[in-house]
């Protein structure tokens, strides 16, 4: 069941869908990303501004960010997001709006309507991964990029047929200087939106993040158990421990990482699949979604 929690002036974060969806109000109001729960967050979001909520921008392709985009009369997107936003993962198609053309975003300004926005790539939690920057209010809405929890840098779902693995996952060194390409939005942003697990956070979140990543690259001792409260082995998109996949905390922070090579992703995610979720997603191709 959706709910909401209004969290800043003119946004409002709605919850209960999948993932952690955000509402900014505005003449022509905006959705970030839209949960995959079946229910029509679009109808939800009108009524609780009283107005249409015609634009969704969904900032990565999995599909607890997608899958009711179809709900929306206009679907934004990477192009690179856009290759994989259909596909069902393990979430029940039947219950998925996947009926839409994807309209393409790029990096740089967006204008939707009187709301300025600004889009981010960042490419590390998954391809075509971005934020989006809301400057006048102070927000960024970092997807699954930024995390209470954890961030994952997982390989890349399939995109085609008989492919595991679209891309290695992103190094420790490729996030920690996305990370710090972050830091020029520091004078602006006050709060973060992520994806999960709860939000709004300071931005000192991010320098924090960036230490972490320090601490990996500097030889500090990770934990081969990438269990948390949130994320565990039952869980499909947990990798398996052939994977070579590892745990660092850090002030309540933490990053769940592939080990092979810190710096370079070409050399990273040898053992394929990484995750059964993988598997499933290159099934998923097979049959025709």
């Amino acid at each position: 069941m959706l709910k909401h929690q209004r969290i800043h002036e003119k946004v409002y974060r709605i919850t209960g869908g999948g993932c952690d969806c955000y509402l900014i109000d505005a003449e022509s109001p905006c959705m970030i990303d839209c949960g995959c729960s079946g229910e029509n967050i679009r109808e939800y979001a009108g009524r609780l501004l009283e107005k249409a909520v015609d634009t969704v921008i969904c900032t990565h392709s999995h599909i607890d960010h997608t899958g009711n985009a179809g709900f929306f009369p206009h679907v934004c997107m990477t192009e690179r997001t856009a290759i994989g936003a259909k596909n069902p993962m393990d979430e029940d198609p039947g219950r998925l709006r996947l009926d839409y053309i994807p309209q393409i975003i790029a990096p740089g300004p967006l204008q939707v309507g009187d709301l300025t926005l600004e889009i981010i790539l960042c490419d590390c939690h998954c391809p075509g991964n971005i934020m989006i920057l809301d400057r006048k209010d102070g927000i960024l809405f970092t997807g699954d990029e930024i995390d209470r929890d954890q961030v994952l840098l997982l390989p890349g779902f399939s995109e085609r047929r008989g492919q595991y693995h679209s891309s290695p996952a992103a190094t420790v060194g490729e996030y920690r200087s996305m990370l710090m390409g972050l830091q020029v939005f520091q004078p602006v942003v006050t709060n973060l939106c992520t994806g999960h697990n709860g939000s709004p956070l300071p931005f000192s979140v991010i320098d924090e993040m960036i230490s972490l990543c320090d601490d990996v690259l500097s030889g500090k001792e990770a934990s081969r158990d990438c269990r948390s409260d949130t994320y565990s082995p039952d869980m499909t998109h947990f990798p398996f421990y052939e994977a070579n996949y590892c745990r660092y905390s850090r002030n309540g922070c933490s990053l769940v990482y592939c080990m092979d090579d810190l710096h370079d992703r070409r050399n990273n995610s040898i053992h394929i699949p990484a995750t059964p979720l993988h598997g499933i997603c290159e099934e998923n191709k097979q049959k025709g979604y």
